[in-house]
C-alpha cells in the first residue's frame, strides 16, 4: 500500500475505528465465545492501476471492491456509470462463473454464495474491467 492509501481497522465491540497508517498497532483483549465479526478492514484511496482493452489506464480510484462477512460491495465512480455495458461477475478460484449482478448505481451490494470461500469479483464496463479477490467470511 502507498502512503496515500487509508486502511482502517474497525473494532465493532469497542466501537473504535483506527487508521492503521497513523497507528499501525492495536491491542485488544478477547474473551472466549466472542462474535466472529468483531473486526472489519476498510480501504480508501487504493492506487493500484490496470489497463483496459484499449490500453488506457483505469485506476481503482474509480472502482472499489470489498467484502465484509458474506456481503460484497462494489462502488464505482459516476463517470464509469455512463458506460453502456455494466456487469458484475463472481467467479470461484477454479474460474467458474457462480453469480452475476447488474451494475445500476454507484454502489451495488450482494451476498457471496458461500462462507469461508475466496472469490474473484470482476466489474466490466464497456471495454474496461477490474477484478479483486475477496473472501466471504
Amino acid at each position: 500500500f502507498s502512503e496515500t492509501d487509508n486502511i482502517f481497522l474497525v473494532d465493532n465491540v469497542e466501537d473504535i475505528t483506527i487508521n492503521l497508517n497513523e497507528t499501525p498497532e492495536y491491542t485488544f483483549v478477547s474473551k472466549a465465545g466472542e462474535e466472529l465479526d468483531r473486526f472489519e478492514l476498510k480501504f480508501e484511496g487504493l492506487t493500484t492501476d490496470i489497463e483496459d482493452d484499449n490500453k488506457q489506464l483505469v485506476t481503482n480510484k474509480n472502482v472499489l471492491i470489498y467484502a465484509i462477512n458474506q456481503q460484497a460491495t462494489v462502488k464505482v465512480s459516476e463517470k464509469l456509470l455512463q458506460g453502456k455495458d455494466r456487469l458484475i461477475e463472481v467467479y470461484n478460484l477454479a474460474g467458474q462463473l457462480v453469480d452475476q449482478h447488474e451494475l445500476n448505481g454507484i454502489q451495488t451490494e450482494f451476498r457471496l454464495p458461500d462462507l469461508n470461500t475466496m472469490y474473484i469479483i470482476k466489474v466490466s464496463i464497456d471495454n474496461s474491467s477490474y477484478q479483486e479477490k475477496v473472501i466471504g467470511l
